[in-house]
């Protein structure tokens, strides 16, 4: 429901009881703790709420990746799925990671997601996009605003952060 409600492309479909919408973009993304404890603490589910001025939905994560060896830890990698041209709210259930990645795998440059990224502690904030330090924007970020666009909010403690697809992986 998160993403099919309020799609105009969508189709309603009351006799089975689901939203069809055959032609909606949705992609992966990918929340990951890189810290050193990311074999045994667990900062999710992750709560993504899509942003919009008809309906405000929360769906979650279903991480984190286990691959069911119980001599392994669990992966810290929660997923998730967005759909191009949106805001999305994002809060981890536990503390954020110090260190984090986050994947949006779209394969074209011209699909964008705003991410508000709710903080517990006010932490100064690095974006990458690879291994380009990413300068901090003096305003809030647009969905056309470049790749890694960022803008920290401490008071709110929240990041607004622009992710892009990438045609070349």
């Amino acid at each position: 429901p998160m993403i099919a409600e309020s799609n105009p492309i969508c189709i309603q479909r009351p006799l089975h009881g689901v939203t069809h919408c055959p032609a909606l973009p949705t992609y992966q993304a990918m929340l990951e703790n890189n810290d050193l404890d990311r074999g045994m603490r667990l900062i999710g589910p992750i709560q993504v709420t899509k942003l919009n001025s008809v309906l405000n939905r929360t769906a979650g994560s279903r991480g984190p990746f286990d691959d069911e060896c119980a001599m392994r830890f669990f992966f810290g990698q929660y997923p998730f799925t967005l759909v191009p041209g949106n805001t999305y709210s994002i809060m981890s259930t536990g503390s954020m990671p110090s260190t984090s990645t986050i994947q949006f795998f779209s394969r074209s440059t011209s699909d964008s997601v705003l991410l508000r990224i709710f903080f517990t502690k006010p932490y100064d904030v690095d974006v990458y996009v690879g291994s380009t330090l990413i300068a901090p924007s003096t305003s809030i970020p647009t969905l056309s605003s470049a790749a890694g666009a960022h803008v920290l909010d401490p008071q709110a403690r929240v990041l607004y952060l622009v992710v892009r697809g990438n045609s070349n992986p």
